[in-house]
């Protein structure tokens, strides 16, 4: 049985690179973002790859993947978490909003993620 590989923030190429080399060595690779892959875009990755659209800032949709994913794919093995957001704009400009934006996904998304891999997955 091949190990399975998430990789959370497969949007841009930190997150392709990362999958392609887990597809290279025979994982099972399952990608997310907030916004759907595409079949052409999954097939550069590799032939054993799958994405489960995924709002790391939102708790419901974090454990809904990785209960998809155990039940329908595998064990989790290997977690890696390259979601991230930021505010670039003058600070006099950043609100409340941008602020628990990037709190919800750069560091409640992460905690979430470990704690529900750890715990649901992963045993």
């Amino acid at each position: 049985m091949s190990k399975v590989c998430v990789v959370f923030g497969a949007g841009q190429k930190m997150g392709y690179a990362f999958a392609r080399k887990y597809a290279e060595q025979g994982f099972k690779v399952v990608v997310s973002r907030r916004s759907e892959i595409s079949a052409a875009d999954l097939k550069t990755i590799g032939d054993d790859v799958t994405s489960i659209q995924c709002d790391v800032s939102k708790e419901d949709h974090i454990k809904s993947l990785v209960s998809k994913v155990e039940s329908e794919i595998g064990p989790i093995h290997t977690v890696i978490y390259n979601a991230g957001t930021g505010t670039f704009k003058p600070w006099d400009q950043v609100t409340m909003a941008d602020m628990d934006q990037g709190f919800a996904t750069n560091t409640k998304g992460l905690l979430t993620v470990a704690q529900t891999v750890c715990f649901f997955g992963m045993r």
